[in-house]
């Protein structure tokens, strides 16, 4: 099972006869199947119930990953009526792929700063601490201030990613490289490795130059 107790993303994983079978592929699909223990190669057929964004947001990364993994591929995708042709229309569409690609990356960008940063229990524990914003009123004002300001960050943290994510596609356009070993969804990764390593090493130095100091 992909779902979680925190999270319940509609997609299921079933190992029959020796085929991994997923039952749509949600939001956060692989990112489960990493904390199951379950190889994205194991997938050898998809059944879409509907298209709807609950069910099928993750399917293109899924798909984007397994490609860059393996050498030949090979997923059966079944779904409502029309689905081999919006899938056919949509992976040998590079244009149609990538905007997609990169306003799902866009939005999920906004969406997952909603849900791990609140701007009102901020405030709140700025109030509780005695902190403030200068010139900005304690309460509800600080909050609309905080959650204004990350809004602006969003916006141009969300672009930037959505180009990080669609680079390749980019790449490809300009060389005529219709193959590249590397996908969007592993240089967002690597993007991510290489902020936690110098957040790290900022740390550190942080760390033994106060040491040096208190000497």
């Amino acid at each position: 099972m992909v779902p979680t107790k925190e999270r319940n993303p509609l997609s299921v994983f079933l190992s029959y006869k020796g085929e991994g079978i997923l039952f749509d592929c949600a939001e956060g699909t692989q990112r489960q199947m990493d904390i199951a223990g379950i190889s994205r190669a194991k997938v050898k057929k998809i059944l879409i119930s509907h298209w709807h964004g609950d069910h099928i947001a993750g399917l293109i990364g899924l798909f984007q990953t397994i490609g860059n993994q393996a050498e030949n591929p090979k997923i059966e995708l079944y779904g409502p009526k029309g689905t081999k042709k919006f899938v056919n229309n949509l992976l040998n569409n590079q244009l149609l792929y990538g905007a997609i690609y990169f306003l799902l990356v866009f939005f999920f960008t906004y969406f997952y700063v909603s849900v791990t940063f609140d701007p009102n229990e901020i405030s709140q524990n700025l109030h509780r601490s005695g902190g403030f914003v200068a010139g900005i009123r304690p309460g509800k004002p600080t909050a609309d201030f905080i959650r204004s300001i990350v809004t602006k960050i969003n916006f141009f943290g969300g672009f930037f990613l959505g180009i990080v994510a669609i680079l390749p596609l980019l790449t490809q356009a300009l060389t005529k490289t219709q193959v590249l070993t590397i996908g969007g969804t592993s240089i967002l990764i690597a993007v991510a490795v290489a902020l936690e390593t110098a957040k790290q090493l900022d740390a550190e130095i942080s760390v033994h130059e106060y040491e040096r100091g208190v000497r």
